[in-house]
């Protein structure tokens, strides 16, 4: 093997903690570890489980921290370049609330900028619309508060990151009995 290995967060701190302490060499850890032995302490235990040959390689040639995932992450999907939200991790995979079950390796954690379009693109899509699609209708908040009702202004204050929020005219509620509102 010629680069570094991977382990989980916990058995890097158990490797880290045993060498911190002073009572372990590399070549002391490895000799333990080659015997079989169960390692008990709640460092030492998080030793538990690694592969000896990966255990070797760990403290010979050294290790990345494997990134983890939990349920809520957002994960930008590389083969598809798509983003989503973590629903279920499994040993070597994750599913990912737009369907998807990329493996590890396939996905990392998505950047903050890439989570705000996603959700950004969520909220869009719900209403039926492109990224700042705006329609004849549509009522704007501009940031000073102020009330925009010209399509291409909304637009114009959207772009320029001055635009609080917008009421699609989609969402308008007609009180009346008239078919044509």
């Amino acid at each position: 093997m010629s680069g570094k290995v991977k382990l989980t967060q916990k058995q890097s701190e158990g490797i880290e903690a045993m060498l911190r302490s002073g009572n372990w060499t590399h070549e002391q850890l490895i000799e333990k570890h080659a015997r079989g032995m169960e390692w008990s302490g709640m460092q030492a235990s998080k030793l538990n489980g690694i592969p000896l040959l990966t255990f070797v390689d760990a403290l010979r040639i050294g290790y990345e921290v494997e990134e983890e995932y939990k349920v809520g992450d957002w994960v930008f999907i590389l083969n598809v370049s798509k983003i989503g939200k973590v629903v279920r991790v499994g040993n070597d995979f994750v599913e990912v609330d737009n369907g998807m079950v990329p493996s590890f390796g396939f996905f990392r954690h998505a950047t903050p900028e890439e989570i705000k379009a996603e959700k950004e693109r969520r909220v869009w899509k719900e209403i039926g619309r492109e990224v700042g699609e705006f329609r004849d209708g549509d009522r704007g908040i501009h940031a000073s508060g102020t009330s925009v009702i010209r399509k291409d202004y909304i637009k114009e204050c959207y772009d320029g990151g001055t635009l609080k929020g917008f009421y699609p005219a989609e969402s308008f509620i007609s009180i009346t009995n008239d078919p044509d509102d």
